[in-house]
């Protein structure tokens, strides 16, 4: 459906169903990581090295397919058409990946049992980018106002919070209160499939009717799309301090269960400092998209940053003396600036995407997020591997038990000073480029504060 010329400000219920798919989304990002591996070890019996391999393959795939996808989408013959098309598929195959993925049954052995579980869970991570992609191009085609994508994406972002609290809260009590075992994790695959479907049929009823402005793709070859999409010099930087970021968010959550065992003393504590953080963030995002309506992208990034890295910091100088309380002071602290943090790059590449296509004639939304999907990816799997080197390099033993005095103040190093560094280099990367306080990431116009 073509914008109309006397552009209709965006509903609540249409920016709210909007959001309301981020739930799939984040439940397929967090779930399989936090559980899928201890499955396959202990319920399905797989050697570790194994099941690891079989936890990265399809993160792989996933990876590399993920700009392919957006290329895909806006080059149809019907963008428009094609991108509802892309997310009920993505709906069917998340529903029915979430379905089987815990639920494999007990024949053939462990590695048959293994073999179905990661192609149901390459399935799952593919119908996952299927939707994300589309979903995240629908801002910047549904409204030309730099205001009200925000407010799409503050939705969004608020969505992914309570999405990532709820599922990663809840996944284990469901499975203990089904038995446990293997009648206990396919108790939970119902319960997510059905999460998901719900989650995605909202956004997909929310924006039917929305008004929508979509061109066809340009008509270049596959390889000039992808490259003109990639070097766009504002896309670039904003990608470039993105990376830095979710380097740093995933060395900080990778290493709160560390940090709650060998510091903290008590491994549950990870529950409340993750509760408290994602809470917090959610509640603040939509508020966080306020104050960037008025105050404008950078310097809202900049505030967000500042409260990141005095929650951490102030964790840092507390880790000599620990008391819950100021713990998740400190976390709350720095989780009202992760609201900010999120929703800031997500918002200005929505507007990026809409100043490209205006730029191009031709539609570009779903190749800069499917981009900006597989960006976002590796940023969280070097973080992991951050970690890990840092772990490696202070002395960190595996296996539990004890752990040296350098070793425990490597794991504090890790889960504070870390992400601070990588946080700062981001807002680094962000502020010496020109490009970051230009065009789509300006200042709302008069107009758009007083309409």
């Amino acid at each position: 459906m073509t914008a109309s010329a006397v552009h209709q400000p965006a509903t609540r219920t249409l920016v709210w169903g909007y959001g309301a798919g981020s739930i799939a989304n984040s439940a397929a990002a967090t779930i399989p990581p936090l559980l899928f591996l201890y499955f396959l070890t202990q319920i399905v019996g797989a050697p570790p090295a194994v099941a690891g391999f079989a936890l990265l393959i399809p993160q792989a795939l996933d990876f590399i397919s993920t700009p392919f996808i957006g290329l895909w989408a806006d080059r149809m013959d019907n963008p428009g058409e094609g991108r509802r098309k892309l997310l009920r598929l993505g709906l069917i195959a998340v529903s029915l990946g979430f379905a089987g993925i815990f639920a494999v049954p007990d024949i053939g052995g462990w590695v048959l049992q293994l073999v179905l579980a990661t192609l149901i869970y390459t399935v799952m991570v593919f119908g996952n980018s299927l939707f994300a992609v589309p979903y995240l191009a629908l801002p910047a085609e549904m409204t030309p106002r730099n205001d009200e994508r925000t407010r799409f994406v503050a939705a969004r972002m608020t969505f992914v919070m309570i999405g990532i609290l709820v599922t990663g809260s809840v996944a284990q009590p469901i499975v203990e209160a089904f038995g446990g075992g293997r009648t206990g994790y396919s108790a939970l695959s119902f319960v997510l499939a059905v999460t998901c479907a719900l989650s995605m049929a909202i956004t997909l009823w929310a924006t039917k009717s929305a008004p929508r402005e979509v061109r066809r793709g340009p008509r270049t070859s596959v390889l000039s799309h992808l490259k003109s999409t990639a070097t766009y010099g504002p896309f670039r930087v904003i990608c470039a301090g993105y990376l830095a970021q979710a380097i740093g968010l995933g060395c900080g959550l990778g290493a709160w269960p560390f940090f709650a065992t060998y510091v903290v003393g008590d491994e549950s504590a990870v529950a409340f400092m993750f509760a408290t953080a994602m809470g917090v963030a959610a509640l603040t995002t939509p508020v966080w998209g306020r104050i960037s309506s008025h105050l404008g992208k950078p310097l809202t990034y900049s505030v967000g940053v500042l409260l990141f890295v005095a929650g951490y910091g102030a964790l840092f100088l507390l880790s000599n003396n620990i008391s819950m309380v100021r713990i998740l002071t400190a976390m709350a602290i720095a989780g009202a600036g992760t609201g900010a943090l999120q929703l800031v790059p997500f918002a200005a590449v929505a507007d990026l995407a809409r100043e490209v296509a205006d730029r191009e004639g031709a539609a570009m939304a779903a190749s800069i997020n499917g981009l900006w999907v597989a960006v976002e990816k590796g940023g969280f799997a070097l973080s992991g591997l951050v970690l890990g080197l840092m772990l490696m390099a202070c002395g960190f033993a595996e296996g539990g038990g004890e752990q040296s005095t350098m070793a425990v103040r490597g794991v504090v190093i890790a889960a504070t000073l870390a992400p601070c560094f990588f946080i700062l280099m981001s807002a680094a990367v962000l502020a010496i480029h020109d490009e970051w306080r230009r065009g789509a990431v300006a200042l709302p116009t008069t107009k758009e504060r007083l309409s």
